[in-house]
């Protein structure tokens, strides 16, 4: 079974807005100023980020469970085997996630409302001590 975890539309889109309003700028001093400075460069660095941001969230996941593991799907891939889930730690919008080798910490503010009740309902099917999980 493979879960898809998704990021939400308005956090997309707000990286889009936000590489257009730099796109905007760094056009605006490129056309007002004489000389190329280094903060047109930076506008175009920032509007470039901000829009690749944007592309790579509206084409990945946020998260994938499947496997028994629950991979982040960022620029960096890790995971952790839900096996290995010791404890959850809920610390708005937080959750991190425990395990005798590391913590991972999945911000919910970044998804979906849809795929949120997904990923609680597979971290509360865990077999974890109730006082340690906030699903029980």
């Amino acid at each position: 079974m493979k879960v898809k975890i998704r990021y939400k539309k308005k956090h997309q889109f707000q990286n889009l807005i936000s590489g257009l309003i730099w796109t905007v700028f760094g056009v605006l001093f490129l056309l007002t100023d004489e000389e190329m400075r280094w903060t047109s460069y930076a506008h175009f660095t920032l509007a470039t980020l901000y829009l690749a941001l944007f592309f790579v969230q509206k084409k990945f996941n946020y998260l994938t469970i499947k496997g028994g593991y629950l991979y982040f799907d960022s620029l960096f891939k890790k995971k952790i085997k839900l096996s290995d889930i010791t404890w959850i730690k809920k610390f708005p919008p937080d959750y991190i996630l425990v395990s005798h080798e590391k913590e991972s910490i999945i911000n919910t503010a970044l998804i979906k409302k849809e795929s949120l009740a997904k990923l609680e309902e597979i971290l509360g099917k865990l077999d974890l001590p109730p006082q340690k999980t906030p699903f029980h």
